[in-house]
C-alpha cells in the first residue's frame, strides 16, 4: 500500500510520449486521474480525412516499495460515435452542433451542412429524393440530381452544393450529372434556374 509508481506511454516505435508519477493511497490505489495526466495519442490522417490511431503501450513500474517487474498493457483508442467529433478542449467526444455533420467522427471538428442536405445529430441525409452524393476529402459532395433540377456546385465550398428545382413554367428533362452535363451545372443558386428550359405552348410545367 506504499511506494511510488511510474507510468510511461510508448508509441509503436518505443518512443516515450507520456511520463507520470503517482504514489499509492492508504487503500493501495495509485489514481493517476488526480495528476491530470493525458496521453497525446499518436495518429495519422488518411487522404480522405479519416484519422487512424496507433496502438499505445502503457508501462507501469514500481520505483519504491516491493520490487516487481514492469507491467505492460496494450491500449487501443476507440473512435467517437458517428455524428460526433473529438473535442481537444474538453478531451471527450461531443455531438456535432446543429446543422453540421461528421463522416469520420474522430476528427476534431464538424463540417457545415450543405444547402442540399439535412443534418440532424451530426448525421447527413440528402434533401432531394433521387440525388446522389459522394465523399471527397471527408465531406459530402453532390454528384447527381434528378430530372427537373440543376446542380449548384462551387469547388472550394462544399456547403453550397444543392439540387435546384426548375421553377413553374420551366423544365429540364435530363438528369444533371457533375462532369457529364456541364450545361446543367451552376456556380450559384441564383443563376441555376436560368439553365432550365422554357415551357413550350401546350405543355404543363409545374416546376
Amino acid at each position: 500500500g506504499t511506494g511510488l509508481i511510474e507510468a510511461k506511454a510508448l508509441d509503436g516505435e518505443g518512443n516515450v510520449i507520456m511520463t507520470a508519477f503517482q504514489s499509492f493511497n492508504p487503500d493501495g490505489v495509485a489514481d493517476f486521474s488526480l495528476t491530470g495526466t493525458s496521453v497525446p495519442w499518436p495518429s495519422v490522417t488518411t487522404p480522405d480525412g479519416q484519422r487512424v490511431y496507433a496502438q499505445v503501450t502503457l508501462r507501469l513500474s514500481l520505483l519504491s516499495g516491493v520490487s516487481l517487474p514492469p507491467l505492460e498493457l496494450r491500449l487501443e483508442r476507440l473512435p467517437c460515435p458517428q455524428g460526433s467529433s473529438y473535442s481537444t478542449y474538453h478531451s471527450k467526444c461531443e455531438v456535432c452542433p446543429e446543422n453540421t455533420y461528421n463522416i469520420y467522427s474522430d476528427l476534431t471538428g464538424c463540417f457545415q451542412c450543405p444547402v442540399g442536405g439535412i443534418c440532424l445529430g451530426g448525421v447527413f441525409r440528402a434533401r432531394t429524393l433521387g440525388s446522389k452524393w459522394v465523399i471527397e476529402g471527408g465531406r459530402y459532395r453532390l454528384e447527381e440530381c434528378p430530372a427537373g433540377h440543376i446542380i449548384t456546385h462551387v469547388r472550394e465550398d462544399a456547403s453550397q452544393d444543392q439540387c435546384v428545382l426548375c421553377p413553374r413554367g420551366k423544365y429540364q428533362p435530363d438528369r444533371a450529372v457533375l462532369g457529364e452535363t456541364p450545361h446543367l451545372v451552376s456556380a450559384g443558386a441564383a443563376g441555376a434556374t436560368q439553365l432550365c428550359l422554357e415551357c413550350v405552348n401546350g405543355m404543363q410545367c409545374p416546376g
